[in-house]
This record gives structure tokens, sequence and C-alpha cells, in this order.
């Protein structure tokens, strides 16, 4: 299970259809405060947000995801205005919260190779966290 995040209704419905065209189910909405709400009656895999959202931003909803809602699942950043924020705080920022980061506009090759990669770093960290 997928959960989109974006403010932009348009580029909601294209991740939508191209993560629904991959056999992936997908869950979405264009508000962090319901995604929040998504996250704690739903079981959901993987996070893609945007940054610039009015209502929170996603490094806003990312931090709650973390702090509040103690979840770690993978989180996909995607942005058109990258910017807004400094190279090396975006780099620390996907470093420590997120597997990957996406310029719009975003191609499907991009993303699938993204979920992919966001999968298995998710199972690489399951894996050095158990105990022998």
């Amino acid at each position: 299970n997928i959960l989109i995040v974006d403010d932009d209704e348009f580029i909601l419905r294209s991740l939508e259809l191209m993560l629904q065209n991959s056999s992936y189910k997908v869950l979405s909405t264009t508000s962090a405060t319901r995604a929040i709400n998504i996250l704690e009656l739903n079981n959901i895999d993987l996070i893609i947000t945007d940054i610039m959202m009015p209502d929170q931003d996603g490094m806003t909803l990312i931090s709650l995801i973390r702090d509040k809602l103690n979840l770690d699942i993978p989180i996909i950043i995607i942005s058109g205005d990258q910017m807004n924020y400094k190279a090396e705080n975006m780099f620390n920022f996907v470093y420590y919260f997120a597997c990957d980061f996406i310029q719009k506009p975003i191609h499907k090759h991009q993303l699938l190779d993204a979920i992919n990669y966001a999968f298995n770093f998710s199972a690489e960290k399951a894996l050095e966290n158990l105990q022998f």
C-alpha cells in the first residue's frame, strides 16, 4: 500500500495512475493533515510526499510521521520547487528521514526505481535490526 500526498490534483492523479498501472494499491490525499488520518487507519508500506503544501509542508508531515506516530515507513520526497531549500539541508533531510528525493516532473521509470530502492532500503534496515 502506497500513500501519495500532494496538493496538486493533476500530479496526484498522474502518480496514482502510474502506480496502479504497475499493480500497486494506492491511497492519496491533497492534505498533510488527512495523510496523518490515513496513516492512523491504514497499513501503509510507503509514502510519497510533496514538500510544498498549503496546510503543512512535507518536512513537517515527515517529522510527525517519525516522531508523533513513531512510524518507520520508507518515504520518498517529491518537489518541483527544490530551489527554496538549500541543497545541503535537503541532502541532510533526505539522508536522515527519507529514502529518496525526486524532482518534478516525475517520469515513471524514476518513480518505480525510487520505490524499488525504498523497499530494498526498508528490508535492509529490518535485517539490521534482527537479533540473532
